[in-house]
């Protein structure tokens, strides 16, 4: 396992190498981007697989750089529509958002690896934020003809 510093490509990357892999594996964590090769996989090869696949790379970290500011999950407080709820989230059998008059509040599946709640629980609010203004947006359009 070793941390490549490429000046070719605008990102660093994680390269490891396992003897039980046959192919080649881009995966973007936590805001890092982990090649998984075979071993004995040249290093060029990676470099210019890297460089074909630099546009999807680039989209995966900026995505995660975008969703994950540090810390967000650590707030007391989130903002919703205008107004400011109180944020908690915790383990539980199933995951769910439970929301009642100033409060939001998470449930995350025990599951759900610990490197990775923060991430399922950006999904989650997304998931259920979209779907309230699915509905919001259909009754406010049916009573006002859209």
């Amino acid at each position: 396992m070793a941390i490549v510093v490429s000046e070719t490509l605008p990102f660093n990357y994680e390269l490891i190498f396992s003897p039980r892999r046959r192919s080649v594996q881009l995966a973007v964590v936590q805001g890092q981007l982990k090649v998984r090769a075979p071993t004995g996989t040249p290093t060029l090869f990676v470099h210019q697989l890297l460089l074909q696949k630099q546009a999807w790379v680039l989209k995966h970290l900026q995505a995660t750089r975008t969703t994950l500011t540090p810390g967000w999950i650590d707030r007391t407080q989130i903002l919703m529509g205008g107004e400011l709820f109180n944020f908690s989230w915790q383990l539980a059998a199933k995951g769910e958002v439970i929301l009642d008059e100033r409060s939001l509040q998470v449930q995350v599946p025990v599951r759900v690896a610990v490197a990775r709640r923060e991430r399922y629980i950006a999904q989650l609010l997304q998931r259920y934020l979209t779907d309230k203004a699915k509905v919001f947006f259909k009754r406010k359009c049916s009573s006002k003809h859209c």
